[in-house]
């Protein structure tokens, strides 16, 4: 099947200023290094495998024909919402 459109995943798109901020936030909490190596790791591994996910969603939007404002914007801005919810239960319990 011939689709009318390119993408092209950029270094914006992998989320990686949101895990290095992140990282800085877990280095920065007053806990165990074993904490902060658990948290960290579990949180880069959610933000990436989010971002996977998003783009992934993204594509398959695209290819239904939905709008790229649709399919990035507010994808993207619902995705962070939810995530952001789910990573504060997370981090609470």
């Amino acid at each position: 099947m011939d689709y009318p459109f390119s993408l092209e995943v950029i270094k914006l798109c992998t989320g990686i200023e949101a895990i290095a901020l992140l990282t800085a936030l877990v280095i920065a909490t007053p806990t165990k290094w074993w904490k902060k190596l658990l948290g960290g790791s579990i949180m880069i591994l959610g933000v990436y495998s989010a971002n996977v996910l998003r783009i992934v969603i993204t594509v398959v939007l695209l290819m239904n024909g939905f709008s790229f404002y649709i399919a990035h914007e507010v994808l993207a801005a619902t995705m962070t919402i939810v995530f952001t919810i789910i990573f504060v239960l997370i981090v609470q319990m």
